[in-house]
């Protein structure tokens, strides 16, 4: 499991997408398997917090 941390309050699934293309754009990427990144993408998850407030 990754987990993502922010302040941003986003649903994992935004979260998925934004590194999906964060993927692909990426320097040095030269194939981009769409089937292996929905098995990977799966193991992806946010949580919306900040981490200077003990109560978030």
């Amino acid at each position: 499991m990754i987990i993502g941390v922010d302040r941003e309050p986003i649903d994992t699934d935004t979260f998925r997408a934004l590194m999906q293309s964060a993927v692909r754009e990426a320097k040095g990427v030269l194939l981009f398997d769409a089937e292996e990144w929905c098995k990977f993408a799966q193991k992806l998850n946010y949580f919306a917090c900040d981490l200077k407030d003990p109560d978030s």
